[in-house]
């Protein structure tokens, strides 16, 4: 998925977002975490997005999706976004120079969302450019309840979060995140993390 032109000359030549909403057919998984059934993205590139209010070049909405071995790169108003998307997976992916301005999380915002897995990914050169004191999160942002989300196994490097928390990684008002075998380096925020 990519824009006519690629890369754009300027915004309005971004494409809007990939989006899977309440409709969608829930992803299932087997009691080992592997991928059963239902709703997946998998082995394809998403680039150039941007060109719409919603956040996210991938944007989840009250479903469970598997995202599995993609490139989501170069998208203007953020990589992956995950609202009330309970149980999401978010594996094997390169997830790279992203940026937003809104919302926080350049790479991947998890909002309102539990039992996330966000695994063996590489997250690199992603941005929040907003400088708002609330949100932030170059490469991920978790916010507001996504409690028992599990972070494991993902390079998160250079990474950047302007006037505000969490160049590599923001946590904002939630708890009980398992945050293991990570490898978070070279990020930068103006405030720290």
């Amino acid at each position: 998925f990519t824009a006519n032109n690629s890369p754009p000359a300027t915004a309005s030549n971004r494409w809007g977002y990939i989006g899977f909403g309440g409709g969608a057919t829930d992803a299932v998984f087997n009691a080992d975490g592997s991928y059963a059934n239902g709703c997946v993205l998998q082995n394809v590139t998403v680039e150039y997005a941007g060109n719409s209010s919603m956040q996210g070049a991938i944007h989840i909405e009250s479903c469970i999706l598997f995202v599995d071995s993609c490139e989501i790169i170069n998208n203007s108003y953020g990589g992956i976004y995950c609202n009330n998307a309970h149980n999401t997976h978010i594996m094997n992916c390169q997830i790279a120079s992203n940026s937003v301005a809104a919302s926080g999380g350049g790479g991947i915002c998890i909002n309102s969302s539990t039992n996330v897995l966000i695994q063996d990914n590489y997250i690199n050169s992603n941005a929040y450019t907003g400088g708002s004191w609330d949100v932030g999160g170059g490469g991920i942002i978790l916010r507001f309840s996504c409690a028992g989300t599990a972070v494991i196994g993902n390079t998160i490097r250079d990474n950047s979060s302007s006037g505000t928390y969490g160049g590599g990684i923001y946590f904002m008002q939630t708890a009980r995140i398992r945050l293991t075998g990570n490898s978070i380096f070279s990020n930068s925020s103006s405030k720290g993390g």
